[in-house]
């Protein structure tokens, strides 16, 4: 009898001891759901700080590849004639297709002038003038269409093949003061 005491008093510990056990089994746990709601989260997240990123990365490719041409571009006109550029506007295809291409290009030039456009980096000492009200002394911009321009729209062409009626040549006549 006591063999049957010890035989039940043992199954008994057995199944107290496994039952808990078997109920973390029998329950449906939707761990994976939570799991998968918290990565789409992140994923989520994760799209909009890249699309954010991509958007800043096209403005700054866009930024330095304008500048690289007005660069070349500015080159080749010193290269080629008496004038120097003071200002370049270029405008680019932002669509699919023609994505990166030069759409029109503004070029605004000057007249060389030698080592007078080299004393513009110094500072020189010079007598303080009286100070008028009504009098203007600044920079002004008179821009004309320059007949000359041929030559240099004809280079621009052959670089970088813009059709010629997209290509404009100004030169400023005014400085300062005037």
């Amino acid at each position: 009898m006591k063999r049957y005491i010890d035989m039940v008093i043992g199954l008994l510990i057995i199944i107290v001891l496994i039952t808990p056990f078997i109920k973390l089994i029998q329950k449906d746990f939707q761990v994976d759901r939570e799991v998968f709601f918290n990565t789409v989260d992140q994923i989520e997240y994760e799209y909009k700080e890249n699309a954010e990123l991509a958007s800043l990365q096209e403005g700054q490719v866009k930024e330095i590849y304008v500048s690289k041409i007005k660069d070349e571009i500015e080159g080749l006109i010193l290269e080629t004639t008496e004038y120097i550029v003071d200002g370049i506007n270029i405008s680019i295809h932002e669509d699919g297709i023609n994505y990166g291409e030069i759409r029109d290009v503004e070029i605004i030039l000057k007249e060389n002038r030698g080592k007078d456009e080299r004393m513009d980096d110094y500072v020189t000492v010079v007598q303080i003038e009286e100070v008028n009200v009504g009098s203007s002394k600044e920079k002004t911009v008179k821009l004309q269409e320059f007949e000359n321009s041929e030559r240099i729209v004809d280079i621009i062409y052959k670089n970088y093949n813009i059709s010629k009626e997209n290509i404009r040549v100004f030169l400023n006549t005014l400085g300062e003061g005037e």
